[in-house]
């Protein structure tokens, strides 16, 4: 049996810029008291999406398994903004979902936890659902939480960097003269990742 392999997307300053709401500790967990004040239905209907949103979508319109690990604690208008935005994902880990997937004393320990240790807690959830078969790949902004995939095997992608590249090559791409997005092939091929996505296809093919 082939490895099923599975892309995990943190939200903010991955996937999402809401930086205009989203205030952060000095060692770059989210602080999310300040945060839950200005978690508005406007504030929230004003976030951009970032380049990684499109590799996201195109995952997700493929059909590849996509799930989103977040600090946040989503509300009914994140929901919203994923779905009009085709960054809903059909498994999401955030606060608001530990009391559905843990015991709830273990729910309310993780709950209060820094970002890189309550990731830990839903990379290992993950880990037992999907089980041995399963190959992880994170996309995150945060030093620590990636620090934290790699140590447990995951493939990991800084957000940061990865923006920035794929910045260029839709730069490149309008420099050119080609007026709307680059075909995803081509944005899969600059991050190393075409494989990948055919590897995907080519299994879904032979499954059909």
């Amino acid at each position: 049996m082939k490895p099923i392999h599975i892309s995990i997307f943190d939200l903010d300053k991955t996937v999402i810029d809401s930086d205009h709401r989203t205030p952060y500790k000095e060692n770059g967990d989210l602080c999310l008291s300040s945060y839950r004040a200005k978690q508005t239905h406007e504030n929230i209907m004003q976030d951009q999406l970032l380049p990684l949103a499109s590799v996201m979508q195109t995952l997700i319109k493929s059909g590849a398994p996509v799930v989103i690990v977040t600090a946040r604690r989503m509300t009914k208008s994140d929901y919203i903004y994923l779905r009009q935005n085709g960054l809903k994902a059909a498994l999401i880990c955030s606060r608001d979902q530990l009391f559905k997937r843990f015991h709830a004393d273990e729910a309310r320990r993780i709950y209060s936890l820094g970002d890189a240790e309550y990731k830990r807690h839903w990379f290992e959830w993950l880990q037992a659902r999907f089980g041995v078969m399963a190959q992880f790949s994170v996309y995150d902004d945060h030093g620590g939480v990636l620090a934290v995939a790699r140590e447990m095997g995951f493939i990991c992608h800084d957000a940061i960097q990865t923006n920035e590249l794929l910045r260029v090559v839709y730069d490149m791409g309008y420099n050119e003269g080609i007026e709307d997005a680059l075909d995803y092939r081509d944005v899969f091929k600059a991050m190393g990742l075409l494989n990948q996505i055919e590897a995907f296809e080519s299994d879904r093919e032979v499954a059909a």
